[in-house]
């Protein structure tokens, strides 16, 4: 369905042009007679279409805290990557918008860098909790807890058929393992 712009009319009723109608941003904000082409429905416009762009939603479901930080971690720097990606493919002209009264009137930057600033700082502000809670370090106590379980299941099991004290096992484990580390 078609995004309308959404304003009142004169009759009171809600404007039936689409979203952006006769501006430079179709699709979004509202339509040429109802404030789109000004400054700061430009700017709404462009906060809108951003965040439509860069939010994604999900359903719920249960994760762990540090699961939940890391994959944060990830989501914010894909979302720095991408923004990143828009702002540099902007025009000269397209990094600073218009904004104020005719007779005090500022530029600033655009909502892309804006959206690209504030998710930098963000992303500083996760790898940052990431760090202060261990993720890391975790990470690796993990991992080194596998590697024991796993140790483990291969000493039984050449126990079970065994063949655990025989000389060349441990050439063998380690052959295995290497060709196991190396395609990984």
């Amino acid at each position: 369905m078609a995004r309308k712009c959404g304003a009142k009319n004169r009759q009171g009723g809600e404007c039936g042009q689409a979203a952006g109608w006769g501006t430079d941003h179709p699709g979004f904000g509202r339509c040429k007679m109802h404030g789109g082409s000004a400054p700061n429905g430009r700017k709404a416009a462009q906060r809108e279409q951003a965040e439509l762009a860069v939010v994604t939603y999900g359903l719920a479901r249960e994760v762990d805290p540090h699961t939940a930080l890391l994959e944060e971690l990830y989501r914010t720097a894909g979302h720095v990557a991408w923004l990143g990606e828009q702002v540099a493919a902007l025009e000269h002209d397209k990094l600073h918008s218009p904004v104020g009264e005719a007779l005090h009137p500022r530029r600033e930057p655009s909502v892309w860098i804006r959206l690209y600033q504030e998710e930098r700082t963000q992303l500083a502000r996760v790898a940052k909790t990431c760090v202060d809670v261990g993720i890391e370090e975790r990470r690796v106590k993990i991992a080194e807890e596998q590697g024991a379980l796993f140790a483990q299941v291969i000493r039984g099991i050449l126990d079970d058929l065994g063949v655990a004290d025989r000389p060349e096992v441990p050439d063998v484990i380690r052959r295995h393992l290497t060709l196991v580390s190396s395609a990984a």
